[in-house]
Order: structure tokens, then C-alpha cells, then sequence
């Protein structure tokens, strides 16, 4: 876990929990009708922090209160804890929970009345986002798919995802085109614009769809996104169920709809990420194949010189070391007894050797798996796949297959194509 993750944690949980206990503290005062300036009609709270905002957001505020307290917090301490024993589980609540703290103190920074814990409702959206980001950070994206089961309902998974992402769209495009009415007035309960409609449409939305997308695709930014958006969901969605069921409390009319939708969604979530945690494993799978010694053979001893003309002077013309290949920026030179070469290059400076493996990018997963970094991911080179790799100590290997076919080369050693496999 990243260092500045161990500060920031434990500061964002006492400060949620002052917000949260600030919101829900009891508080007297008789609500009193207001007219805004652009002709709506709203009742205003007038009593404990939420005394500028209207009854039906001060209600949606202290439902959300309620659920940062018994829900958020637990969840944000356990997936603390798991996190820190190394967890994947734990990040993965980890990031949903930053996420929803962080898209709950958004949104009272921007939308809720300026009140004495303005800058607490500041410091959770800056430290929540920077949190969130350096978890995000931490998932080896390379491996993350090898971490979960094979019979993971991924396409009951992405229909959750694609069904959030069209009823917000639907329900908020339709509170936004009944605006369109010459003379009609915005439902903005005395705020200046529809910031929660503006987040949803421009930003869960698109990420429902994405994930969802992704995840169906097997993508790692598929499962990620998925696992963070339904922890997310689970925490957001009953905050939601719980507004709409305050909001009727208190008298302020609700949607039967949104009284039915958002609880239903809520369940799902809970559902599904019980659900998808059940298939996270926290080993990856690896395939049989992998049990096998990973390093097959030195493919090259890579070495760095200025020229590639005075290199050849050197080590072919003096040392003897018969030309193999050549390109614009490299030769390779044959060693006696072995079929690795001596490949000199002009590319970057430095000492390398190059590995042979049947498959750099379950290469890469074994050696993750095994306590080893991914330095640079699978990436294309000439002849297959190459990834870059460190040891616990800080050494650095190179391992490629040959998956495209070797070079081929002309009398000279120039090469003129490839192998076809």
C-alpha cells in the first residue's frame, strides 16, 4: 500500500465522522416558506447545520449522514485494515468506498447551503480524490483479470451497470427537459443548478457503460471499474433509498418510482458485490503450463555503445565475434558454445540481458504472482512479446518470447523480414 494511503485514511474517517455527527445533531426550529428569485416555491429548514437548505435537501443531507455513519465508516475502517494485510478485497472496497465518500463531499462543497463545515466538506472532496487516485494506482492491471473466478456473472454484473446507467439517464434528462416548457421553473430546491444531475450524466453514467463494456470484454479496467462501481453503488444506492424514505417522512412528495428503483437497485448492488467478492481470489489463477521453470534460455547480452560502427571495430573486427544481424540501431553478434548473441546497441545506455520465455504476458503474471514488479507491461516488439521485470532485489530481466518468428536476414546480415510461425 502506498505510505501517503496510511495518513490519509485515518483523516479522512475522523473528518466523516465529524461531518456525519454535525449533519444528524439534533437541532430545533420551526421550517418556513420561500419564494427564489426564480419564482420556486421551497420550504427552508431553519434548524442545525442544514438551516439554509430547503427541507427536502436538508432530509436527503441527513440521510446520506446516517449512511456515511453506520455504513461508510465501518466499511472504510474494514477495508482499511484488509488493505494493509495486503488484501485485493480490501482495495477493491477500499476504492468504492473512497469513491463514495468522494462523490458524497463533492457534491456538499458544490450543492449544500455554506455552512460552519464548509471547509471540512473542501478538505474530504481534495483528500478523498487524491486517496481514491492512489488507490486506483496500486492494481497490477495486468494480472487483475487472473485474480477473478472464471464463473464470475459478469453479464448479470453488466446489466446492473448498463440498467443504473439508463434509468439515471432517463430520470434526470426527463426532470431536465421539463424545463424546456416556455415559463416553467426549475426544480432547483433553491440551489443554483442541478449539480447531482450534472455528475450523474457527465460522469456515472459513462462509467456504468464503460465498465459494463469492458467487463463483458474481459478487460482489466473492466473488472476494476466494475468492482469499485458496485461497492460504490451499494453505499450510494442505500444513502438514495434512505433519502427518498426521509424525504416521505418529513413530508416532501417522492416519486413511487424512485421509492421502488432506487431500494431495488440498492438489494442488487449488495447483491452483486457479495457476489463478486465471492470470486475474488487472492492469488491469481495460473495456468498449468506455469509450474515449469520460467526462464528458458539467455536470448542476448545487450550492451550499450556510442556507435555501432566503432562497436563492431572493437568486438567483431578485434574480439573476433562474427556478425549475426544488423538494423539502424543494433547487431548482433554470435557467442561460441551458446545460440544467445551479444547484441550491441545504441538505444540506451546500460548493462541487459534478455530472457526467452513461451509467453511474456503470462510471464508477467507468474512473476507478479511470485513477489516480483512489473516494471514496463507486455508490450509488441520485432519478434513477439516483451516485458521488463525486477526481483525483490532490485534486479531488472527482460523476458520475450518469439511469438511472430524469428528475424530473417540477407547475406550481409541486414534484416530483410521474419520467420513466419
Amino acid at each position: 500500500m502506498n505510505t501517503n494511503l496510511k495518513w490519509l485514511v485515518p483523516v479522512i474517517f475522523i473528518l466523516t465522522l465529524v461531518a456525519a455527527l454535525a449533519g444528524l445533531w439534533p437541532a430545533t426550529g420551526a421550517p418556513y416558506p420561500l419564494t427564489t428569485f426564480r419564482g420556486e416555491e421551497v420550504l427552508i429548514n431553519a434548524r442545525g447545520l442544514y438551516y439554509w437548505d430547503t427541507v427536502s435537501s436538508a432530509a436527503q443531507m441527513q440521510a446520506n449522514d446516517l449512511v456515511a455513519l453506520t455504513l461508510g465508516l465501518p466499511l472504510l475502517a474494514i477495508s482499511f485494515w484488509l488493505s494493509l494485510r495486503g488484501s485485493l478485497r480490501g482495495r477493491l472496497l477500499l476504492a468504492g468506498t473512497l469513491g463514495f465518500i468522494l462523490y458524497t463531499y463533492i457534491t456538499m462543497a458544490f450543492g449544500a447551503h455554506y455552512n460552519a463545515l464548509f471547509l471540512v466538506y473542501v478538505a474530504l472532496f481534495s483528500l478523498s480524490l487524491f486517496a481514491f487516485v492512489l488507490v486506483m494506482m496500486s492494481f497490477e492491471l495486468e494480472t487483475l483479470p487472473a485474480h477473478f473466478s472464471d464463473k464470475l456473472p459478469r453479464g448479470w454484473i453488466a446489466g446492473l451497470l448498463f440498467f443504473a446507467a439508463a434509468f439515471l439517464s432517463l430520470a434526470w434528462l426527463g426532470r431536465i427537459a421539463a424545463t424546456f416548457t416556455p415559463g416553467a421553473v426549475p426544480a432547483l430546491e433553491n440551489t443554483t443548478s442541478m449539480f447531482i444531475q450534472a455528475m450523474d450524466l457527465g460522469l456515472i453514467v459513462p462509467v456504468c457503460l464503460l465498465s459494463g463494456l469492458l467487463l463483458l470484454r474481459r478487460r482489466p479496467w473492466g473488472y476494476l471499474l466494475a468492482s469499485v462501481g458496485l461497492t460504490k453503488f451499494l453505499t450510494l444506492g442505500i444513502a438514495v433509498s434512505l433519502m427518498g424514505l426521509n424525504m416521505a417522512r418529513v413530508g416532501v412528495p417522492v416519486s413511487p418510482v424512485e421509492l421502488v428503483i432506487f431500494p431495488g437497485m440498492a438489494l442488487a448492488g449488495v447483491v452483486m458485490t457479495v457476489i463478486l467478492l465471492k470470486h475474488v481470489k487472492e492469488s491469481p489463477t495460473v495456468k498449468p503450463t506455469l509450474h515449469k521453470p520460467l526462464l528458458h534460455k539467455i536470448d542476448c547480452i545487450r550492451l550499450y555503445v556510442p556507435d555501432l560502427n566503432a562497436g563492431l571495430a572493437f568486438y567483431r573486427d578485434q574480439l573476433g565475434h562474427r556478425l549475426i544481424w544488423r538494423s539502424d540501431t543494433a547487431v548482433g553478434l554470435q557467442l561460441l558454445e551458446t545460440d544467445a548473441e551479444l547484441v550491441l546497441q545504441t538505444e540506451r545506455e546500460g548493462q541487459e540481458i534478455d530472457f526467452t520465455v513461451p509467453s511474456a504476458d503470462a510471464a508477467a503474471i507468474q512473476f507478479a504472482e511470485a513477489g516480483g514488479e512489473i516494471v514496463a507491461p507486455p508490450f509488441d516488439i520485432q519478434i513477439g512479446r516483451c516485458v521488463v521485470v525486477q526481483d525483490p532485489w532490485s534486479n531488472s530481466l527482460v523476458l520475450l518470447d518469439t511469438s511472430k518468428g524469428l528475424v530473417v536476414t540477407d547475406t550481409e546480415g541486414n534484416i530483410i523480414g521474419r520467420q513466419e510461425i
